[in-house]
């Protein structure tokens, strides 16, 4: 089964949760990626759109979003990174920056992916936490099972 979970309120920093996701012990620079930014120059060009749009300002900044592949799953990491940077897309939708690093330190165990999705857009709104989590989980599991994966379960599938 696979898992999404959002964490909010994260107690790191930016800085703090970028150097946690991109860390060499989890992680190397080919499986980490951006939409609507370079994941290797992410935090500045995060704090770039938060000086263009003062107004959107939020205390913190960014959400936490992890997904996990089934454990133990048989998957090719350019497999994996391809419906990673998918599911990382649907999180921008089309605005917001995303940084995304698949960890594999605790392989073959526990393949997932952490996601930083900055709060406010390229055109300088918010996101708002009215995303129908509902839809998301259909467009999220229409793509795992393109690739033959399993789905992320409904609240009563579990």
């Amino acid at each position: 089964m696979s898992i999404l979970k959002f964490v909010t309120e994260t107690p790191k920093s930016l800085e703090e949760m970028y150097r946690y996701i991109t860390d060499s012990n989890k992680t190397i620079p080919e499986y980490t990626f951006g939409i609507n930014a370079s994941p290797f120059n992410a935090l500045h060009e995060i704090e770039l759109c938060r000086k263009l749009y003062p107004k959107a300002k939020q205390a913190h900044p960014y959400q936490q979003v992890i997904f996990s592949f089934d454990r133990n799953i048989n998957i090719s990491y350019s497999l994996a990174k391809y419906v990673c940077m998918q599911i990382g897309t649907i999180l921008g939708e089309d605005k917001f920056q995303v940084i995304g690093a698949i960890h594999f330190d605790k392989q073959p165990y526990d393949l997932h992916c952490h996601y930083i999705v900055h709060n406010t857009s390229i055109f300088g709104d918010t996101r708002g936490h009215g995303s129908n989590i509902f839809k998301l989980r259909e467009r999220i599991n229409s793509i795992l099972l393109q690739n033959g994966l399993h789905t992320i379960p409904t609240f009563k599938d579990k």
